[in-house]
């Protein structure tokens, strides 16, 4: 008897026993994802954080880089039919519009001695 028989004829099984090892690898993947939530070894927390010095002169003022968004404001590129978010009125443009054809052409309807 050869492997094909027995697979159609056992198929039912087959199926049952690939879906329950699915399970067993979900349910223990499960289990361990909630122990290790619950059962926290206290001696594996960090400790508390040293509090910061405290500095008494100003920051340094750093001219590298503005911090501002008004460039991402303005643009608003993740919205473009909202227009810039900044506040300020977009000026009109003047589109081109585009013109629809009239008529539409189909193959099959032109007469077979102009093809």
């Amino acid at each position: 008897m050869g492997i094909d028989p027995l697979l159609k004829r056992f198929f039912p099984a087959v199926v049952l026993v690939l879906i329950s090892i699915a399970a067993f690898f979900q349910a223990s993947g499960m289990g361990q994802l909630v122990a290790s939530s619950v059962a926290v070894d206290p001696s594996s927390l960090p400790s508390a954080a040293p509090a910061p010095k405290h500095f008494s002169g100003p920051a340094p003022a750093n001219t590298d880089h503005s911090t501002s968004g008004a460039a991402i404001l303005s643009r608003n590129p993740f919205d473009s039919a909202t227009g810039p978010l900044d506040g300020k009125p977009v000026p009109p443009t003047s589109r081109p519009r585009l013109r629809r054809p009239t008529t539409a052409v189909i193959p099959m309807m032109i007469p077979i001695a102009t093809r």
